[in-house]
């Protein structure tokens, strides 16, 4: 294991001992994965997904026995550029591990990987079928692991989903996880079924075990944090660790964001106490400003003006209210409805839906990018 000098990793994932909690998940997924079961876990972004199937990976009975192939999709656009990153990510693979095939076609694989895939690529169909005849036919078993899963549905090509959806259900060899997030199942009846990743009683829904992390319990953290300050010999008060725990709901990448730099900070013979809290929370959004003005600068005027409105008020309801227009100095209710599809398409905003209350309320989805829209 390489030196770790700060235990609150906030990027790729380290080791057992600096991952918190979700012991029932990682055993159901490693349960899964052992006994041939398709995976599917279901969680908004920046809440573990990740880190969990890499822990999970990380098992001895899995690291030792299967080979990877790990796919972020969240910045794929199409169904032909899906085929680009999933051959090339296999290729890679297959190099590493000097992997052989079990059937005649090995030539045909070779062939298809002496030739890096194109994204210009018309023959998708076939491609897919390839890779996917290429794990399910190897001399070694496959974990394949597409992240942001729902990004899928976006894709251009007509049935580009189902085309993909199809074949990870005819795999017999190959184990797959799937991860990302499902507002049809989060209660967002506006979105259509078929655009569900696991809309109840589709097909693709019952070929896959669903796994649904449950929160990082408070005391959990607390225990978590307390632990790796003070076996550094730094030392953390309960009550800065529950601020920030409660400022960011929990929601670990924000949490480990902060305490990474407040141990950082630590002094040895001192506590991190609560007024070390907000100076951390300032340094983080002092290190990401130039990107948060970046990405302010490519907002369309009105997509950023409504940005802005929805961070003042933390939680928004009725947005395309007269009322909500007219409090934050908006243009139109025709306008603002315009703006909320297009920054709800580019994840700038979440939307959280209330069945009791039959009621959506609307959030910049980075908590970062929230505060940091409050300074300015």
């Amino acid at each position: 294991m390489p030196v770790v000098n700060n235990p609150f990793f906030t990027g790729n994932y380290i080791a057992p001992e600096f991952f918190c909690n979700r012991n029932v998940e990682t055993q159901k997924l490693v349960s899964n994965l052992l006994s041939g079961n398709k995976s599917a876990i279901i969680a908004p972004r920046r809440s573990g997904k990740s880190w969990l199937i890499e822990h999970s990976l990380r098992s001895r009975e899995i690291y030792r026995d299967f080979v990877f192939v790990n796919l972020d999709i969240y910045q794929v656009r199409s169904l032909r550029e899906f085929i680009y990153v999933f051959g090339k990510e296999l290729n890679r693979i297959i190099r590493l591990h000097n992997i052989k095939f079990q059937t005649s076609a090995q030539n045909e694989f070779d062939k298809g990987f002496e030739e890096p895939y194109s994204e210009d690529d018309e023959n998708s169909a076939l491609k897919l079928e390839q890779l996917f005849e290429t794990m399910e036919n190897s001399s070694r078993t496959f974990i394949l692991t597409i992240d942001e899963f729902q990004k899928i549905y976006d894709f251009p090509e007509k049935g580009a989903s189902d085309l993909i959806k199809s074949y990870i259900q005819q795999t017999r060899n190959t184990r797959v996880i799937i991860a990302g997030n499902d507002e049809l199942l989060n209660g967002n009846s506006e979105i259509k079924p078929e655009k569900s990743i696991l809309f109840p009683g589709g097909p693709f829904a019952h070929s896959v075990s669903t796994i649904i992390p449950a929160d990082i319990t408070l005391n959990d953290y607390l225990f978590f944090a307390t632990y790796h300050f003070r076996n550094y010999s730094f030392d953390i008060s309960s009550e800065a660790i529950e601020e920030v725990y409660a400022n960011f709901s929990g929601v670990l990448w924000y949490t480990q964001s902060v305490l990474a730099t407040m141990f950082n900070r630590a002094q040895r013979g001192a506590i991190c106490n609560g007024q070390m809290v907000q100076t951390a929370i300032d340094d983080v959004l002092q290190s990401m400003s130039h990107t948060f003005n970046d990405t302010l600068f490519r907002l369309p005027p009105k997509q950023k003006e409504l940005l802005k409105a929805i961070a003042e008020e933390g939680d928004a309801r009725n947005i395309t209210s007269g009322s909500f227009v007219r409090k934050h100095s908006l243009t139109s209710q025709s306008s603002v409805q315009a703006a909320l599809k297009g920054l709800i398409e580019r994840d700038y905003v979440n939307r959280t839906f209330n069945r009791d209350e039959n009621l959506v309320t609307y959030s910049v989805a980075d908590k970062f990018l929230k505060l940091w829209l409050n300074k300015i």
